[in-house]
């Protein structure tokens, strides 16, 4: 009787097994449909504005491409090669989610790029955690536009002029 009662035992905990295991693919596969639906708007955007910069002939490839919001503002940031090969950038603005009728094309020839401002934000300030960083316009003039949170905990706002690297806003201390 004994030996029957510890085959049961032994089944019955296989199965608890088999239930956790069970419950927790179901976990990881609902935090992954979370992530992917977060993450689709952005990735649709990418996909847009990519055929769009080649089918206009601005880029004939993309290598980064930037998403950030400012004031209502949208701001979609493509860097690549032009159909010259030389390294460009076009940056598309939208309010309302309707797409501003120019693209604002800048030539990244000797021009700050991404990791100068990396670079510099990060000697300057030694911040805790860059959170986002993109190309955007401030004035319609082609900036850096980066968000980072200190050693204090404060989150700062920074924009960078593209051409010259000169900063051109300082928010500190959000």
């Amino acid at each position: 009787m004994e030996m029957r009662s510890q085959v049961h035992r032994r089944r019955h905990r296989g199965t608890k097994w088999l239930y956790a295991i069970l419950i927790l693919f179901i976990i990881f596969g609902l935090i992954w449909a979370f992530f992917d639906s977060a993450m689709s708007p952005v990735i649709k955007a990418q996909d847009k504005y990519e055929a769009l910069v080649v089918n206009d002939k601005k880029l004939k490839s993309v290598d980064s491409f930037y998403h950030l919001s400012r004031d209502g503002v949208t701001f979609y940031s493509l860097l690549g090669k032009n159909p010259k090969n030389e390294a460009s950038a076009v940056i598309y603005s939208t309010s309302n989610n309707r797409l501003t009728n120019h693209a604002t094309t800048v030539d990244m020839q000797g021009k700050m790029t991404s990791g100068a401002v990396r670079r510099q934000v990060e000697s300057e300030y030694h911040p805790k955690q860059i959170t986002s960083l993109g190309m955007t316009l401030y004035q319609d003039v082609p900036v850096w536009d980066v968000t980072f949170i200190d050693k204090s905990g404060n989150m700062n706002f920074i924009t960078y002029q593209i051409s010259n690297g000169q900063e051109v806003r300082t928010i500190q201390n959000l």
